[in-house]
């Protein structure tokens, strides 16, 4: 009654990352990730005054295809990249169209928007499969971080990308998933 619960120091970063670690069980996925195939397939290509739209299949595996959305400026010099993270019931699209995508290739980035998958919950397939993942002791979200580390891995094997320099930014849902994402890896330069 009216008592204020001490609060703790900070969990330091490298005992956090083993804890949650531990709690999305999605080690296996990240333990030789650069060493194994991944296949990433262009099934559109746009030209656009300032810049291309590529959309992607990325075929991992362990977890099957997702699809993203790349959109990088015309130019000779490596770029700068931002990996795009939507919120639930958006898809690439909509977060290219209502979260301003397309300023970023105008600001000389690159935008990498995957489609997440099961990032809505109310259909039936997708949480059934959210629901058979959490059973067998993976949270999607741990999911949606490897992802996040395919994207990365695709994009720092391209020559045209500054790989020292890929961000990360999410709206929503999508913001939870870059969150997690920083605590578990060192995936973003910012």
């Amino acid at each position: 009654q009216g008592i204020i619960p001490d609060i703790t120091d900070p969990i330091p970063n490298e005992e956090l990352r083993i804890i949650l670690r531990n709690e999305m069980n999605t080690d296996f996925l990240l333990e030789n990730l650069n060493e194994r195939p991944l296949t990433v397939t262009t099934i559109r290509k746009d030209e656009f005054e300032s810049y291309f739209e590529t959309e992607l299949l990325f075929k991992d595996e362990y977890i099957g295809t997702f699809k993203a959305i790349f959109l990088y400026p015309k130019t000779q010099e490596k770029f700068p990249v931002i990996i795009a993270s939507h919120g639930h019931g958006d898809n690439g699209y909509k977060y290219r169209d209502l979260y301003f995508g397309t300023e970023y290739v105008q600001r000389g980035y690159g935008i990498l928007i995957p489609f997440k998958r099961a990032m809505c919950g109310h259909a039936d397939y997708e949480g059934r499969v959210s629901e058979i993942a959490l059973l067998n002791g993976i949270p999607f979200m741990g999911i949606r971080n490897y992802e996040l580390m395919l994207t990365k891995k695709w994009l720092s094997s391209l020559e045209e990308v500054d790989s020292e320099n890929i961000g990360g930014i999410g709206h929503s849902g999508g913001s939870a998933d870059c969150n997690l994402s920083i605590r578990l890896e060192d995936v973003f330069k910012a």
